[in-house]
């Protein structure tokens, strides 16, 4: 049997930390997120995924903010997001790095213009100087290092975005799930297999070095001034080396001055061995392959399409897997907006709403239109390879379905033709009766009234 008691929280969102009122908690990644930064700021395919999501955020939100029923309202929320300090556009931009560091934080900024309360704009958070405050099992503030100065902003006047994943619990729910940690082991791999083929290209650019000597013979070590022989302070007796390492330490000189001075009876050549390019350019594909799918990006978005059919399916499935991979931050993010920047802004100007109703954002779904766009590209080449007639009526209603152009029905398109056929005989009769020989010219009898003989 329930009773009121029953129906309150017992658990806490931060579970482990609610023992104390008060707790300061910070990232309990064991990556620092400058390390991550530097890893993926130096990493080609890396930066490549982040800004491709980056771009595509701000392509799904198409900053159009909607409110139903007052246009007023509508037209004063976006003319805040057009004239506050920045855009929205790289507003968006900076905070899409939520999903390679796992969370992004900006402070909402507000300026009074008259009786009016204005957003002046968005001070994104340096991730590295930030921790979070929470009471009671709850995050209540972000503690922020400015100028070695600590400043606590309440977390209703910040935008706090979080990665999602299925597995965030306690602290990593405030913290995210950062997509660059399965990429950092990879990119410091990479990096080690790009500083041994540089160096396996210089070795093997003119070969191995061999020297040949007789390694069983030794040779008296003489000074280099006076050409005497260097003798052993307790033995008494000169210094001998084997002629194996005297050609060794000779031939290490080529590295650094280009050149060596050996006996003339040894003999100096090259090995030509493979440098195993064939390796190198296997693992840096798998590599890159592997660096794509942390991040979520498809494997084939940097690569040219090699369906037959063209390139119309190929988009359209990097663009589904590409938007679900970002959806959740898009959703986050507008909800965000909303609950952080709109609502506030619409209460302080104009008065709570009705139905606790405070607009909505505008996110544009474009896999109707590249579902349309792959059924076009492959119906024409379908027409174009001859699998599909191109007289078909459905084939030719489908494209004019898809152009959003009118449909013609068989009995139009009879009619059409018939007019043709007549338009073109009656021009072919034409052309015979004005074009004639001289001699059907002069057997057609004269007018006698003509001026004309």
């Amino acid at each position: 049997m329930f009773d009121n008691s029953s129906l309150r929280t017992i658990s806490s969102e931060l579970g482990e930390y609610c023992y104390q009122v008060t707790q300061e908690i910070t990232n309990p990644s064991k990556i620092q997120i400058n390390k991550l930064i530097e890893a993926i700021e130096s990493e080609p395919i890396s930066s490549a995924c982040l800004i491709v999501k980056c771009t595509r955020a701000i392509q799904l939100l198409n900053n159009k903010f909607v409110y139903k029923n007052n246009p007023e309202i509508q037209e004063f929320i976006r003319s805040n997001f057009s004239s506050m300090d920045g855009s929205l556009s790289q507003f968006i931009y900076q905070m899409a790095s939520a999903l390679a560091i796992g969370f992004a934080d900006a402070e909402v900024r507000y300026k009074t213009k008259g009786r009016k309360v204005t957003l002046k704009g968005f001070n994104v958070l340096n991730p590295n100087n930030i921790t979070f405050t929470i009471n009671n099992g709850l995050v209540k503030e972000v503690k922020y290092i400015d100028s070695g100065m600590q400043k606590y902003i309440p977390l209703w006047k910040v935008v706090h975005i979080v990665n999602g994943s299925p597995f965030l619990f306690g602290t990593k729910k405030v913290f995210g799930y950062a997509e660059a940690i399965k990429a950092y082991s990879l990119i410091r791999l990479k990096q080690l297999i790009l500083a041994n083929m540089a160096i396996a290209s210089r070795r093997f650019a003119t070969g191995i070095i061999l020297g040949l000597t007789d390694t069983s013979q030794t040779t008296q070590q003489l000074d280099v001034k006076t050409g005497k022989p260097i003798i052993d302070q307790q033995t008494g007796k000169p210094i001998l080396k084997n002629n194996g390492e005297i050609l060794f330490n000779s031939l290490k000189s080529i590295d650094n001055f280009g050149l060596c001075v050996t006996d003339k009876n040894n003999a100096i050549t090259t090995l030509n061995v493979n440098a195993g390019e064939q390796f190198w350019t296997m693992a840096l594909n798998i590599i890159d392959m592997q660096l794509m799918r942390c991040f979520q990006i498809p494997d084939t978005i940097f690569n040219a399409p090699t369906n037959p059919f063209g390139n119309g399916m190929t988009s359209t499935n990097q663009l589904s897997i590409l938007d679900s991979s970002i959806m959740n931050f898009v959703v986050s993010l507008k909800e965000n907006l909303i609950e952080k920047v709109v609502k506030p802004l619409i209460i302080f100007n104009f008065g709570k709403q009705p139905n606790d109703y405070y607009g909505d954002w505008d996110i544009i779904d474009e896999s109707e239109q590249s579902y349309k766009q792959m059924q076009f590209s492959n119906l024409v080449q379908a027409m174009s390879m001859g699998l599909v007639n191109n007289q078909n009526q459905d084939a030719q209603n489908a494209l004019m379905t898809l152009l959003n152009l009118p449909k013609t029905n068989p009995e139009e398109q009879i009619a059409q033709k018939t007019f043709e056929a007549q338009i073109q005989a009656m021009q072919q009769q034409a052309a015979q009766t004005t074009v004639q020989s001289p001699d059907d010219l002069s057997q057609q009898p004269t007018d006698k009234n003509s001026q004309y003989p």
